[in-house]
């Protein structure tokens, strides 16, 4: 009567796999890889082993979140990056390839910045003629330097809104010339005269003030006083 075999396990599958495969000397190659294909899926896997997930090696499968799936290290610190300190909404699910995507965006940006500042202090050279551009003090940050430029370009603004027109010019040169002539006529100077005044029965001569005593220099303030577009 045979003995019952004992109960075929991993460790005995592969013995005698090796077995077959050292002392079979018809093997060719195909099953000599199909041999070693089943010894290694028999192979238990090393004490301590770390499993390493297919989808680390996919730069567009979502990075784990730290929740149910820990993060790698790599993981927390693009997580780090893009939320912390780039700013990205932290209730999405991104992939690596979205991470590197937002990253290059931003270095993007942070080397035109520094661009603009080498233009702004390039602007403020030693050219002669009045200055093109405020005054930086050190230290001042990219954007405190734009919004002195902006300040600076809405005060030029407002002084070439009230800069006088040629037409305003023109009118304005009128009124003086006019006034001008005005208090250059000798006639006006000297037409003083007196009036009968018998309004109340009473015969009496009123004087009558020369043309530039009654004007009392008004013509000179309305010419002085004449807007040139929106300025004075």
């Amino acid at each position: 009567m045979n003995e019952a075999l004992p109960p075929m396990t991993a460790e005995r599958a592969i013995y005698f796999l090796e077995r077959f495969k050292r002392e079979e000397k018809l093997l060719g190659p195909n099953e000599q890889l199909a041999l070693d294909f089943a010894i290694a899926a028999l192979t238990p896997e090393p004490v301590g082993a770390v499993k390493v997930n297919d989808h680390l090696f996919d730069d567009e499968a979502p990075m784990a979140d730290g929740g149910e799936e820990r993060m790698t290290a790599a993981e927390d610190v693009l997580a780090w990056l893009i939320i912390e300190k780039i700013g990205a909404p932290d209730d999405v699910s991104y992939s690596p390839k979205q991470a590197q995507e937002i990253i290059a965006r931003n270095l993007d940006l942070i080397r035109e910045l520094w661009q603009i500042d080498d233009m702004l202090d390039e602007g403020q050279g030693d050219d002669q003629g009045p200055p093109i551009m405020p005054e930086f003090t050190k230290g001042m940050s990219t954007y405190a330097k734009v919004e002195a430029c902006l300040h600076l370009l809405e005060k030029r603004r407002d002084a070439l809104e009230t800069r006088p027109t040629p037409s305003s010019l023109k009118e304005r040169v009128e009124g003086l010339t006019e006034a001008l002539q005005f208090y250059a006529n000798e006639l006006n100077w000297s037409d003083a005269k007196f009036e009968h005044d018998d309004s109340e029965g009473l015969n009496s001569l009123t004087l009558i003030p020369s043309t530039i005593d009654a004007d009392r220099g008004e013509r000179a303030r309305a010419a002085l006083q004449t807007k040139a577009g929106d300025g004075e």
